[in-house]
């Protein structure tokens, strides 16, 4: 990916490097900056969007946005269980919970990511998701 971003992107885009392009496209920059409620649902064999890449530290300190991870999952590879609407990914459920939660009142509490993420819609997006999963 990185050769292709490289001889591509980098390229395309008017960035001097691959690391320029990295660096400035990085939700790392910008995740301290959301004040709405987010789900991120981040697969971690993902060979687009790298774990090492995820802004853990940014995503828990921040009482605004919800990590939840898998272990596989690829890039946009969730397969979808029977009960799943029109056969779509299991994250949409989880997705479609976690903004009815916040329809319905509920709040992100704590930080976004580890094992104090909160309750309110996280703890919903969270049940949720572990029971697709």
């Amino acid at each position: 990916m990185r050769d292709f971003d490289e001889a591509v992107t980098r390229v395309t885009f008017g960035f001097p490097s691959v690391d320029a392009y990295y660096a400035a496209s990085s939700s790392r920059n910008v995740i301290s900056d959301v004040k709405t409620p987010l789900l991120v649902v981040q697969a971690r064999d993902d060979p687009i969007a790298v774990s090492s890449a995820t802004p853990r530290d940014a995503i828990a300190a921040s009482e605004h946005v919800l990590l939840v991870e898998t272990e596989s999952g690829g890039h946009l590879g969730w397969t979808a269980g029977e009960e799943a609407p029109f056969g779509s990914p299991w994250p949409d459920l989880g997705a479609i919970q976690f903004l009815n939660a916040l329809r319905d009142g509920a709040h992100l509490e704590g930080g976004g990511g580890g094992e104090g993420r909160g309750a309110g819609a996280a703890a919903a997006a969270s049940e949720s998701l572990e029971a697709a999963i």
